[in-house]
């Protein structure tokens, strides 16, 4: 077995400055090349990718906003359309409210024009009641008048008579129309 004592001592090895310079030399060579066309090119992937990572962050970070600022608009659209129906039904109840309000009164006053037609008709019919009253009264009275009074029927006496009982009549008609009765 020959130990590294005995390679040094036995002139194997020859430790040339020249051939150090060269060594050192061509790792320096090999480190730069490697750094030019190793590691600079992987750098640049893991840069671009890095990059591209981020750049993903931040369009999902921009996503999240656009998001939540579309939900907050949903939010407050749907609150107008709310607002905005709430109104269109207040008014609705409103219209609604003034219509039926509109109807009573329309119905109301017609009522009361009926019964006014009602109540001038009823007028009407009495007061015609009254006059052929009058008139069967007065056949009646100028008929007893001269039965009683035994004269003949003459002309100025039935008028005197028929005055003077309407005269009596209308007194008494009055007091039953205002409450006499």
């Amino acid at each position: 077995m020959i130990t590294p004592i005995m390679i040094i001592g036995s002139g194997m090895l020859n430790i040339d400055p020249l051939n150090i310079i060269c060594t050192i030399i061509n790792i320096i060579f090999l480190v730069v090349l490697m750094r030019i066309f190793l590691y600079k090119p992987i750098q640049k992937i893991l840069d671009q990718r890095k990059e591209e990572i981020e750049a993903g962050y931040k369009e999902a970070e921009e996503q999240k906003e656009k998001a939540t600022a579309l939900s907050e608009e949903c939010a407050k659209r749907s609150s107008e359309l709310k607002d905005q129906a709430d109104e269109i039904l207040a008014k609705a109840r409103e219209d609604a409210q003034n219509e039926y309000n509109r109807i009573i009164d329309e119905a109301n006053h017609q009522a009361e024009k009926i019964l006014e037609e009602a109540r001038n008709q009823a007028k009407e019919e009495r007061a015609e009641i009254f006059r052929s009253m009058e008139a069967q009264m007065a056949d009646l009275v100028v008929t007893a008048a001269s039965k009683v009074v035994g004269q003949a029927n003459t002309d100025l006496i039935n008028k005197n008579l028929y005055d003077q009982f309407l005269e009596e009549q209308s007194a008494d008609a009055g007091k039953d129309a205002y409450g006499g009765r």
